[in-house]
């Protein structure tokens, strides 16, 4: 049975070694950006939690991303208990992904499974450069597709409801809007369960196991699924945004490439996710819409919808669905297949690795860039005076994680009447002009520059700068 994983999985060894390879000779620890550093500061207040009984405190996303992590935070840094949580989530998803295509398109033979995966998941830019980072998007890719393993099951074996329930439960405690596309195959399952087949049993222990999924998010935040669904992007949603790539809210001006309908759907095309998506769409049949796979096209636009009326754009925000993309294409990649050699489909496959390559080696540079300039900042502050306040904005939450005792004062959150003098401010007037016009940080600047003269002491290589108010 190990000889026949092996066999079947071999490809696995290639993330493996990437990851290795960036946790020791790169150093990055996965941390970039606010969301990253709130998922590790929330991951030691629960280990925290497991360890004294101490309440974690305020949080605002769903729980089960750090819980998670916490678990492995007791026996390794906060850090890299993260990344494993989403690295291991990757590796999961890329095994359920070619137990899914057997089942869905089961004439095909797993070399031919193995060598799509390797060319759209394995190698593709964004989807791994998801799986190194401390993000929340691959666990809850992971048990959407678990999900989605378990309903093709459930037909063989009625029991996997129970599993398909454990798996939804745990995804949409990871991230919420994970319920736009277990919803439709839940109700479909359960439907199957109790209407067709009367099993009145396995349909009552599977709510009861969902409902044991969502305790902890009970027990440990239970206004956040409010706080979630009055929030701006999800109040504001509207079929006028399908074909809007400017969009005003209170975090600020955003002026996108794409309307959102062009954005959401890219998930099929872009290079970062898809970049043999194009020659693949030109693959599909109108037989490849029956059954599983018009089930999946239909969730897949479902959920795709329901962004594109979101008045915000984050690719990541399509990391989600992914998988289902994947399932979906695998159809139109097999039709292909059969039209040219087993040296050409090689060689095409080839190229297509070699270019994501280059897109992941670009995107992933960023990155690195900007978690490399969070801890030039948080280096510079710990060598200033500890005593002074840090006016700031964006940069708030990496800071302490890297031992900036110094109190920092939210220019976005509060807007100030008055400001301490020889306090520092971590600010960048010129990126931010335009895109808080009229919200705190710009007014806060506004009124700091007016009634005080600001020095700089401290400019860093993206333009962010450290003034001194005297």
């Amino acid at each position: 049975m190990r000889n026949s994983f092996l066999k079947s999985y071999w490809w696995l060894s290639i993330p493996i070694i990437v990851f290795i390879g960036i946790y020791k000779m790169i150093d990055f620890h996965g941390l970039y950006g606010q969301d990253s550093y709130e998922y590790a500061r929330y991951t030691e207040c629960l280990t925290n939690y497991i360890q004294t009984g101490q309440q974690p405190g305020d949080y605002f996303w769903p729980i089960n991303y750090p819980l998670f992590a916490s678990f492995l935070n007791l026996m390794m840094p906060v850090a890299l208990a993260c990344q494993l949580v989403s690295f291991l989530s990757f590796i999961g998803i890329c095994i359920l992904l070619k137990k899914i295509i057997h089942i869905t398109v089961p004439s095909r033979s797993s070399s031919e499974s193995s060598i799509y995966l390797i060319t759209a998941v394995i190698f593709s830019p964004y989807f791994f450069r998801g799986s190194i980072l401390c993000m929340s998007d691959l666990l809850a890719a992971f048990f959407i597709t678990a999900a989605i393993y378990f309903f093709l099951m459930i037909k063989d074996k009625p029991s996997y409801l129970i599993w398909l329930t454990v798996a939804a439960g745990i995804s949409i405690c990871t991230r919420y809007a994970g319920i736009v596309i277990l919803l439709p195959l839940c109700a479909i399952a359960y439907y199957k369960t109790i209407l067709q087949n009367k099993n009145y049993l396995i349909a009552c222990i599977a709510i009861l196991a969902g409902i044991v999924t969502l305790i902890p998010q009970y027990l440990l935040k239970t206004d956040a699924t409010s706080a979630f669904v009055s929030h701006e992007w999800v109040s504001s949603w509207s079929v006028s945004n399908f074909f809007s790539f400017e969009f005003a809210t209170n975090e600020g001006t955003a002026i996108n490439n794409a309307f959102n309908l062009m954005y959401v759907f890219s998930v099929f095309f872009h290079p970062g996710y898809l970049l043999a998506g194009i020659p693949l769409l030109i693959g599909i049949r109108k037989e490849h819409f029956k059954g599983v796979h018009l089930l999946l096209i239909l969730t897949i636009l479902a959920y795709l919808i329901f962004l594109a009326g979101i008045p915000f754009q984050n690719i990541r925000f399509l990391m989600i669905v992914f998988p289902l993309v994947i399932i979906f294409m695998a159809q139109p990649f097999y039709v292909i297949t059969k039209k040219y050699s087993k040296k050409i489909i090689l060689l095409a496959a080839t190229g297509l690795i070699l270019m994501q390559i280059a897109v992941f080696t670009y995107s992933f540079g960023k990155v690195v860039y900007r978690s490399s300039i969070e801890q030039e900042m948080a280096n510079f502050f710990l060598g200033a005076d500890q005593n002074k306040y840090i006016y700031g904005y964006s940069f708030d939450v990496p800071l302490p994680y890297y031992g900036v005792k110094q109190p920092i004062k939210n220019m976005f959150m509060v807007r100030y009447e008055t400001f301490e003098k020889g306090s520092y401010v971590l600010f960048n007037p010129e990126e931010l002009k335009n895109k808080l016009e009229g919200r705190n940080p710009n007014l806060n600047w506004e009124k700091m520059n007016k009634e005080n003269s600001l020095i700089v002491i401290k400019e860093f290589k993206n333009g962010w700068k450290v003034y001194e108010i005297r």
